[in-house]
């Protein structure tokens, strides 16, 4: 049965002791919760390996069937007649018209492709330019003003914000146990 947290509020801490008490309980909690993920993870690997041996080899069966079950259909184009399929009787096997895509020629590199492309002058039709905004340049630009002074920094600020950018640094709260010897006294 699932446990029903308590209700602390920042008024039910009034003291450091207060403060350790309740930082006690969160980190029991949080260790608890540690245990139960590693017993959850072992007894899921167990489970894994009693399965692994008997799926490995019904995978591998059913793989070479696979290849019997696709050479037989390039080997006999006749027996679908005009469809892209032949129905059976314990299932449907054929062919799926996949979407085309683009491949490199063997042994020709991108670069040599697109600096054909761009000496036909079809780079403008045939290379894309994906434009982004560069965030470690506005971050660095903001960090070296930072350092130049207040002025700088301020300058900094309005010229980012005319173009709708400010840079924030903000703060997360967080509670770690000690996770040795249990943690908890």
């Amino acid at each position: 049965m699932a446990k029903k947290a308590k209700t602390v509020t920042a008024t039910t801490i009034k003291t450091r002791d207060d403060l350790e008490n309740v930082f006690g309980e969160y980190a029991r909690e949080v260790i608890e919760l540690d245990r139960l993920t590693v017993q959850m993870e072992l007894e899921i690997a167990a489970v894994r390996k009693k399965y692994e041996e008997p799926m490995t080899a019904c995978k591998e069966v059913g793989d070479a069937l696979f290849s019997d079950l696709n050479a037989y259909a390039e080997l006999h184009p006749e027996a679908f007649g005009d469809r892209r399929s032949l129905d059976l009787l314990h299932g449907t096997l054929g062919f799926r018209t996949c979407p085309p895509k683009v491949l490199q020629i063997p042994g020709v590199k991108v670069d040599h492709t697109l600096a054909a492309i761009a000496a036909q002058g079809l780079a403008g039709e045939l290379i894309r330019t994906k434009r982004e905004l560069d965030k470690d340049a506005v971050l660095a630009r903001v960090a070296a003003a930072r350092d130049k002074g207040p002025e700088a920094a301020a300058r900094t600020a309005a010229e980012l914000a005319a173009v709708g950018l400010r840079v924030e640094q903000g703060e997360l709260f967080y509670a770690e146990p000690k996770r040795e010897n249990g943690g908890v006294r």
